[in-house]
């Protein structure tokens, strides 16, 4: 690989990666794994050129190589990248480079280790050993013999030395036992103390948004433009919270539903429709908590003496003390709310359940906002531009095909919080 002459095209995907701003660690990260597989790549094609352009030649029709669970960090990181922004590259040139540096890693490697226990192996015998006496004279074997040291142990001796280096083994053992026991003693008493800070200082986290809730409550009852930075929950995270959804989970999903033999269009089509599923069904539920809560509060009002009341007009003034409690307690519904919405199934593959549960609390916190945040889907044959709401997934183009992740609206007709992707036509 002459990397002086043109930039490879796993440089070109990081570069571009780059340019559109990815995450700076996951982006660090990936570039590290790359300079160790290249660096790989180097050694083999100098040392076992031959080699070299076998791996070349094995590689080169590769269209894409598995996504592993169970990779480090950093080689997920430099996969993800490769995912997303390789189709502007051209997919086949970036997954045949990723695989060649693959296969020169891995053959340096196990070269490395095959000479290390070749070297282990042809190490000559010690000094009077049997491998040594067969190979010198009796001569030379008497010169050796006259000048070990007089203080050298005798033969007779090497069973009272091995016997006292095993009381000091035993000696070291029992007391690496006594402080393994001792530190699990004070892991274990840490632990218990880490436990009661963590549960107060989330009490002194609840009532300071107790606190500032109060203190704020009217002024930022349904204007989005005020934030109350003591929340969790508000607006800004949750579209933080929502990228990183489609960064980690949906690509996780994505190759859960890859195994099963489904094909890119089909695949991000299905993620897609399963997104709009959640936050249609979700919008559906928070309605009917409101309502639910408006009747139930204007039957108490109306009649506090009696068990019930026939009244299903909400009282005037009541619904934005609703949408406040609603937006404030609503996460003690979140957990039946999933359980209807069935969230995870039987048989499901697990990396599909985590990325359902996730995203259905993600959603569930957005549309209880006051005023609720809202999800954008663009439409087969909707032209994409630059500075718009989405950005094109897989492959360059200007009219969208399949919605792969929405975008993020602060409110309807509000300012963007997160750019979406499509898949181009």
């Amino acid at each position: 690989m002459n990397s002086k002459s043109s930039p490879s095209p796993i440089q070109k995907v990081l570069d571009l990666a780059k340019i559109r701003q990815f995450d700076q660690v996951k982006q660090a990260s990936a570039e590290n794994e790359y300079a160790k597989l290249r660096e790989a790549t180097d050694f083999v094609n100098n040392k076992n050129n031959e080699k070299f352009l076998h791996f070349k030649r094995l590689t080169k029709d590769t269209k894409q190589t598995a996504f592993k669970s169970n990779m480090v960090e950093s080689s997920k990181n430099l996969y993800r990248i490769l995912q997303r922004f390789g189709g502007e590259i051209g997919q086949e040139r970036v997954w045949s480079n990723y695989m060649l540096l693959l296969k020169c890693y891995e053959f340096r490697n196990e070269n490395q280790t095959d000479q290390g226990a070749r070297k282990t192996q042809n190490t000559p015998a010690s000094n009077g050993g049997p491998g040594f006496a067969g190979r010198v004279s009796p001569l030379k074997q008497q010169h050796f013999q006259n000048t070990i040291p007089q203080d050298h142990p005798k033969p007779s001796d090497w069973k009272h030395i091995q016997e006292s280096y095993e009381e000091k083994i035993q000696s070291y053992e029992e007391k690496i036992r006594k402080l393994n026991k001792e530190n699990n003693v004070l892991m274990s008493e840490t632990a218990d103390q880490r436990n009661q800070l963590e549960e107060k200082e989330k009490r002194i986290e609840e009532l300071t948004t107790r606190l500032s809730r109060i203190a704020s409550q009217q002024l930022t009852q349904g204007n989005p433009n005020i934030t109350d930075l003591s929340d969790g929950n508000r607006p800004t995270k949750l579209g933080e919270r929502f990228s990183q959804v489609y960064d980690d989970q949906w690509s996780e999903a994505f190759e859960a539903l890859k195994v099963k033999g489904k094909q890119e269009k089909e695949i991000v089509t299905e993620l897609s429709d399963n997104v709009q599923s959640i936050y249609k069904f979700m919008q559906k539920s928070v309605g009917e908590l409101m309502q639910k809560l408006a009747s139930e509060t204007s039957k108490v009002i109306m009649c506090p003496f009696q068990p019930a009341s026939h009244r299903e007009v909400p009282l005037n003034g009541t619904e934005g003390i609703i949408r406040d409690l609603v937006k404030t307690q609503g996460h003690h519904a979140l957990k039946s709310v999933q359980e209807k919405l069935g969230v995870t199934k039987r048989g499901e593959d697990k990396r599909i359940e985590k990325y359902n549960e996730i995203l259905s609390e993600l959603i569930w916190y957005m549309v209880i906002q006051d005023p609720p945040m809202v999800l954008k889907f663009i439409k087969n044959g909707e032209k994409m531009d630059k500075e718009g709401s989405f950005k094109p997934y897989s492959k360059t183009g200007s009219v969208a095909e399949v919605c792969v992740w929405p975008a993020l609206l602060l409110h309807e007709g509000g300012p963007l919080i997160a750019k979406g992707f499509a898949l181009p036509q």
